[in-house]
């Protein structure tokens, strides 16, 4: 198991969900919802270090 490959998947899925919030955020009024957010960040690191160990987010 490579540590560096998963560090990365990890950091790719979170650096992804977090853009991809505060894109939304930025084109919708009102306020940040942080718990949504960051289940969703959490999330995206989640699916990214599944692709770095080769299997595919239960969906």
């Amino acid at each position: 198991m490579n540590m560096n490959k998963i560090g990365a998947g990890a950091l790719g899925g979170l650096v992804s969900a977090i853009v991809v919030d505060l894109h939304a955020w930025t084109r919708t009024p009102g306020a940040f919802d942080w718990s949504l957010a960051g289940r969703r960040w959490v999330a995206g690191a989640m699916a990214g270090v599944l692709a770095a160990l080769g299997l595919e987010p239960l969906t």
